[in-house]
């Protein structure tokens, strides 16, 4: 009963952090969304990258490190702080390399789309024989598609899921690698007005040994995917795109606690 309350804490602490990144990036994404829809329409549809570049890099290098601290706090309650001090450095570290080397490809998928619904606007522009005026006229009107409230939320709650999840895989394995102590995992269901009902079904409160898969079943199309967390590398977007579950990890004896 005890660690069933206190898992229920560590939830509600993870649903408030997560809910207010999600709002704060929701706006800056959509900042970046507006300002690449005004360059396009004054300069003869060119989509700059940077500003969805800055917008994630922000993201990651935010989310993922206070998730870092947050999981390894999860495994070791008594926060060890010469441990964590070290540990720091080496989130830094990582979270830098992986903005450098990963990142680039989320920002392109995320901006060609943008281009492709430019691309739309001019297409129809030219077909009707538009001057350029008109047809950046035609591009802004798009922008209520491009830069819409849903889309620049799905973006901040798909990626803030990924920084988040990706962090706790990481301070789970330099947890592992210290201590040696085996390790199991949850799946935490976050609530969604149009929720999977196969993500709701994974968050049973049941841990399951961290190198194990999660079976995620979609019982609407008779896929079956093993996941090793929400948001793993190789999942398909059935089970990722505006996905905001997360992953728990906890020790062996926190989780056959909870069972």
């Amino acid at each position: 009963m005890r660690s069933l309350q206190r898992l229920n804490r560590v939830k509600l602490q993870q649903d408030r952090k997560t809910l207010a990144y999600e709002r704060k990036y929701a706006r800056i994404i959509r900042n970046a969304l507006r300002e690449q829809i005004e360059y396009a329409s004054r300069n003869n549809g060119a989509v700059p990258d940077q500003p969805m570049h800055d917008a994630l890099i922000d993201l990651y290098s935010t989310v993922a490190f206070d998730f870092l601290q947050f999981q390894y706090r999860i495994l070791d309650s008594r926060l060890r702080i010469k441990t964590v001090g070290f540990f720091l450095n080496t989130w830094r570290e990582w979270i830098a390399t992986y903005v450098l080397t990963k990142l680039a490809y989320k920002v392109a998928q995320i901006n060609d789309t943008t281009r492709k619904k430019i691309q739309e606007a001019i297409a129809i522009g030219m077909e009707q024989g538009l001057e350029w005026e008109k047809i950046a006229m035609l591009i802004m009107e798009k922008a209520s598609d491009i830069a819409s409230v849903y889309r620049a939320v799905m973006i901040a709650r798909t990626e803030t899921a990924n920084a988040a999840n990706m962090a706790k895989e990481k301070s789970k394995e330099d947890w592992k690698r210290e201590t040696g102590e085996t390790i199991y995992k949850l799946w935490i269901h976050r609530f969604a007005k149009e929720p999977r009902s196969w993500h709701q079904a994974l968050d049973n409160n049941r841990g399951i040994p961290e190198d194990k898969a999660f079976e995620v079943f979609n019982p609407e199309t008779g896929t079956l995917e093993y996941m090793m967390r929400p948001h793993s590398d190789g999942a398909s977007a059935e089970n990722v795109v505006n996905c905001s579950c997360q992953v728990i990890y906890v020790s062996e004896r926190f989780a056959r606690s909870l069972m």
